[in-house]
């Protein structure tokens, strides 16, 4: 499920320039305290896209996992 054009609108400065839409991605739990989120790839390629202002350094090369089928709770 994603956020609606309205449901942004509605949370975000309306002079906020859109940089760019993230649906799919990799995501790692932040509850594995081995794996910090400065570590990971989504996280890192999402700084450099906001630090830049240049959505083409969105390139992930990890398969993305984040849709509710890949998660444990979603097979039960």
């Amino acid at each position: 499920m994603n956020a609606t054009e309205d449901d942004i609108k509605a949370h975000l400065p309306s002079d906020l320039p859109e940089i760019s839409i993230i649906d799919k991605f990799h995501f790692e739990s932040v509850y594995q305290k081995h794996i910090l989120p400065s570590n990971q790839e989504t996280y890192q390629l999402i700084a450099k896209v906001l630090v830049t202002g240049n959505p083409g350094f969105w390139k992930p090369k990890n398969k993305p996992n984040n849709h509710w089928s890949n998660w444990e709770s979603g097979n039960l």
